[in-house]
């Protein structure tokens, strides 16, 4: 993926080797990296946003008292935004 002012270029740095170059977006120890920021943030966030929901609709029709509603509401997205595989 082309950075900077060569964003889109179709050369090949080293032709021999074989290398296939993405054009809009890779993926980098969990993180989506793009030319466009707009792309990184909805690739990256939308996904986690996903995952927070869904955990803690799990939790939505259990009986919780308001102070075990405030621990489920604070660890929850904690977990999910620090770990990859979350719920």
């Amino acid at each position: 993926m082309w950075i900077g002012a060569k964003t889109g270029k179709e050369e090949n740095l080293h032709p021999e080797k074989g290398f296939k170059w993405v054009k809009d977006k890779a993926r980098a120890l969990g993180i989506w990296l793009s030319t466009k920021h707009e792309t990184t943030i909805e690739a990256n966030y939308s996904e986690k946003l996903t995952k927070v929901r869904k955990g803690l609709s799990c939790w939505e029709l259990r009986r919780l008292t308001l102070q075990g509603k405030i621990v489920v509401l604070k660890v929850i997205p904690q977990y999910c935004i620090a770990h990859p595989y979350c719920a």
